[in-house]
C-alpha cells in the first residue's frame, strides 16, 4: 500500500475544486491550419486545444 498522504481534497472532483473549464470551451477543428489555431491560443489565453472534426466530436 502506498504510504503518500492523502490530503481530504483529492477526494473531490475537478468540478468541486473549479479546476477545469465547462462552458464555453475553445476548440479548433482539425481542418484548421496552424496559424488559426495560435490565433485562438493567443485570444483565448490557453495552452491545449481540443481537436475536433466538423460534427465538434
Amino acid at each position: 500500500a502506498s504510504k503518500l498522504p492523502k490530503p481530504s481534497f483529492m477526494k473531490k472532483t475537478l468540478e468541486e475544486l473549479a479546476i477545469g473549464t465547462y462552458k464555453d470551451v475553445a476548440v479548433i477543428e482539425e481542418t484548421s491550419s496552424v496559424y488559426e489555431a495560435l490565433g485562438i491560443f493567443v485570444a483565448r489565453r490557453v495552452s491545449a486545444l481540443p481537436v475536433v472534426n466538423k460534427l465538434g466530436k
